[in-house]
């Protein structure tokens, strides 16, 4: 069926149509949305809402929504809800407690909408509706969909497994430490990684006449604190800024009870991850977008003070394109993307779990997405990051379509930054005695190792400090040391425990008077990872 339209009175595309019916079925057809079907969808939201017809616009709404998410476009499936009016969104949220209601146990209550909830929903909606803003259009009308992923009741494996969760990560190391160092570390090495990432982007470009699609250049910057405090405040209530979640997993709220201590300390927990988290992820979507903006006007042949004016100017006047761009590279750099590992392990958690939301897959592998994102992290900084690269290049050939000049550049100095720079750092790093890899195999080393408070993958903070203070001279062990462990600081860790480890190999025999090749580390650092 050809794309349908109504009468322009009727604000419908105009080509060949029948009617407003011809135009819904039209929107139903396929298991993906086209640019036609979205366009029609957004026409027919506007036509039912103008006639007060809120529950047909809902229909349309959720319909193409849903293929958007599938097809993993979730800024545009955001951004089709942002035309949606306060009633409209308000009848939506009526329709899923009427299909939650008509599931439940014969025990249980029915589910209603309070006079909070309403408030919420309404308020969100109508900030949503009057900001000319496209990008907090769109995080409105993501925080409004997380609203209604609260509105199911919890079950009791629901709690169980919440439960769980609070044990595992409620404690100053995670939530004081690690996470929020673990973004900040990453986000410091993306960064360098543009560094290699631009001059193989200017000499393509040089070479080829073609428009430049990396730069370390960006004109959109800051506001971390602020959106630090967002994400606190959203983690608190419950809901998730932008519809991000944590790269822990922390979806609706399980406890509600006003009085239920666990309540709170859930609230704690969302709060404090969830701050970090929407922080750094808002600082890479921010600045995508500005240097998205550079590169455009850097091919207008603009520079200098016009270069920096124009940039600002079409950082603001964002593309569905470039923000999906911007919010993919946000989840990237938060480990919340979607890849091969984190989609095979989160299967096998569900099928573990057989299909309920506890069971054996939370003791085998709680959090499928992040293990799964920083193993993926650590392949694409290592050597097997140039085989990833070559795969990108080939990728058109062997399955038709566009090559994604930026991505392959991005990846191949990710290859570059992590098998010679990590790699070669954690080298010198264990050659100094600063940090260590796996354990001697010599019985005598180990013992005296562990006698001084050392181990496997740790960084000798002493050892670090004297090596500084002499002026970058050996550093070796002593007793008293201070020790710490890095192996959790992925994926910086694997990289840097591979250079780590073929250093001690490399000890080791010599020792033993044998000669080793360059990738003796590599079996230690895969177990360690």
């Amino acid at each position: 069926m050809t794309s349908p339209t109504l009468p322009a009175s009727e604000l419908l595309p105009a080509t060949a149509c029948v009617g407003v019916v011809e135009a819904e079925v039209f929107v139903r057809e396929g298991a993906e949305a086209n640019a036609d079907q979205v366009a029609t969808s957004v026409e027919l939201i506007r036509h039912h809402q103008d006639a007060a017809n809120y529950a047909r616009a809902a229909d349309v709404a959720e319909v193409i929504a849903e293929k958007l998410t599938k097809a993993g476009q979730s800024v545009q499936a955001a951004k089709l809800y942002t035309h949606l009016k306060p009633e409209t969104i308000l009848v939506r949220t009526q329709k899923l407690i009427g299909r939650l209601n008509a599931r439940k146990f014969r025990w249980q209550k029915d589910i209603k909408l309070t006079e909070e909830t309403t408030k919420q929903i309404t308020d969100l909606a109508k900030a949503m509706n009057e900001t000319k803003d496209v990008i907090l259009k769109t995080e409105f009308a993501e925080e409004l969909e997380s609203v209604l992923r609260n509105i199911p009741r919890s079950g009791i494996l629901r709690k169980v497994s919440v439960l769980q969760t609070l044990a595992q990560l409620l404690n100053p190391k995670t939530i004081l430490v690690r996470n929020p160092l673990g973004n900040e570390i990453f986000y410091r090495l993306e960064r360098l990684n543009k560094y290699v990432a631009s001059p193989i982007d200017w000499a393509r470009s040089a070479l080829t006449g073609a428009d430049r699609t990396v730069a370390f250049h960006t004109v959109r910057q800051g506001e971390y604190w602020k959106n630090w405090v967002k994400g606190l405040k959203a983690g608190w209530r419950g809901v998730s800024p932008a519809g991000l979640t944590t790269q822990f997993e922390l979806y609706a709220p399980a406890f509600k009870g006003k009085w239920n201590p666990l309540t709170y300390l859930e609230k704690s927990l969302g709060a404090s991850l969830r701050s970090f988290d929407f922080a750094a992820y808002k600082r890479a979507v921010n600045e995508t977008l500005g240097e998205l903006g550079w590169l455009r006007a850097h091919s207008e042949g603009l520079r200098g003070k016009a270069l920096k004016d124009a940039a600002i100017r079409y950082a603001n006047e964002v593309s569905d394109a470039a923000l999906q761009v911007a919010d993919d590279y946000g989840k990237y750099i938060t480990f919340q993307d979607m890849n091969v590992i984190s989609r095979v392990l989160m299967s096998g958690k569900r099928g573990l779990n057989l299909g309920q939301e506890f069971g054996l897959g939370d003791l085998v592998i709680k959090y499928p997405k992040t293990p799964g994102a920083l193993l993926m992290r650590g392949l694409e900084y290592s050597p097997a990051g140039f085989l990833r690269s070559l795969y990108l290049i080939a990728k058109p050939i062997l399955k038709g379509g566009k090559a994604n000049i930026r991505e392959i550049e991005i990846g191949l100095a990710r290859a570059v930054t992590g098998s010679l720079g990590l790699t070669g750092l954690g080298y010198y790093l264990a050659e100094k005695g600063i940090i260590t890899g796996e354990p001697d195999p010599n019985k005598k080393v180990t013992g005296f190792e562990r006698a001084i408070g050392a181990g496997r993958y740790q960084i000798n903070l002493s050892a670090l400090v004297r090596w500084v203070k002499s002026g970058f001279a050996d550093a070796s062990i002593q007793v008293g040391d201070r020790f710490y462990t890095y192996d959790w600081a992925q994926p910086v860790a694997i990289a840097v425990s591979l250079g780590a480890n073929m250093n001690e190999a490399q000890e080791v025999s010599e020792r033993k008077r044998e000669r080793v090749g360059a990738l003796a580390g590599v079996p230690g650092t895969i177990e360690a990872s």
